[in-house]
């Protein structure tokens, strides 16, 4: 049988959360393989869009015309393997930030309410529409090319919407925990605000009121900074059958 969890308290219309526990959170990730094969597919597609073939990789004068820095197929694969390194680290650290949300969401002692539930899915279904219009897709198209049924969609974000609530909740908690402040000068970096608009930000924020909620999310982005920094994170290295072996590589821990 779940637990149901007590309402927050309530102070001047503000919910206050509290967490189990404010002790560093433990997350594993698994960082992507990359096969020679990988690289090689790569190499070949990286070819293709500028109108090249597999031949054209025995073509040192075609590389170097085509790929600037490049003189050849070697020095082509190598820069490409290093590319996809780089990206792999990204979504392992994409990843490992995802996850301390999840661990923190966890230790939530008091429930979000079906209220804030709902404003969140609001925004969610806001930002969906406006990333559709963009890509002139419609939902039904949308659906097709997911292989998703409505239902299945619709299930899908009210999972995420209860699950950023929550996250959003368990940062509040370490935020007020550890008596967090930002200042005017720290929000444009912490909310991704190009440096060049951050006064006009600043502006509109404090003239439509909005400074308020505007803190609220730079906090939540410096207290996640904080979690994701201060995490135990195992990373592990998976290796692809096809490269031999059980497909189980080593695991490096850094705390």
């Amino acid at each position: 049988m779940e637990l149901v969890k007590p309402e927050p308290l309530i102070i001047d219309g503000v919910a206050h959360f509290t967490l189990t526990s404010y002790d560093p959170v433990s997350v594993e990730v698994d960082v992507p393989p990359l096969t020679d094969a990988d690289v090689d597919q790569a190499m070949l597609m990286s070819v293709a869009e500028l109108g090249g073939t597999p031949a054209s990789l025995n073509d040192d004068a075609w590389i170097a015309e085509n790929f600037e820095g490049m003189n050849n197929a070697r020095e082509l694969r190598e820069t490409i393997r290093e590319q996809m390194l780089f990206m792999g680290q990204e979504y392992a650290e994409e990843q490992k930030t995802v996850r301390c949300s999840i661990e923190l969401a966890r230790r939530l002692m008091q429930r979000v309410s079906t209220k804030r539930v709902s404003e969140v899915r609001r925004m969610i279904d806001t930002m969906f529409e406006a990333s559709l219009k963009a890509d002139g897709v419609t939902m039904d198209q949308f659906l097709a090319q997911s292989g998703m049924r409505r239902e299945e969609f619709e299930n899908m974000l009210d999972t995420r919407a209860r699950g950023e609530a929550e996250t959003e909740a368990a940062l509040d908690a370490w935020v007020e925990h550890y008596g967090m402040t930002v200042t005017d000068d720290e929000l444009p970096a912490l909310l991704g605000i190009d440096p060049e608009q951050a006064d006009q930000f600043l502006r509109q924020m404090h003239a439509t009121g909005e400074i308020k909620d505007a803190r609220a999310a730079a906090l939540r982005s410096k207290a996640l900074a904080e979690v994701v920094n201060g995490c135990e994170c195992t990373y592990h290295h998976e290796a692809r059958g096809d490269q031999g072996g059980n497909g189980a590589g080593p695991s490096l821990k850094l705390v």
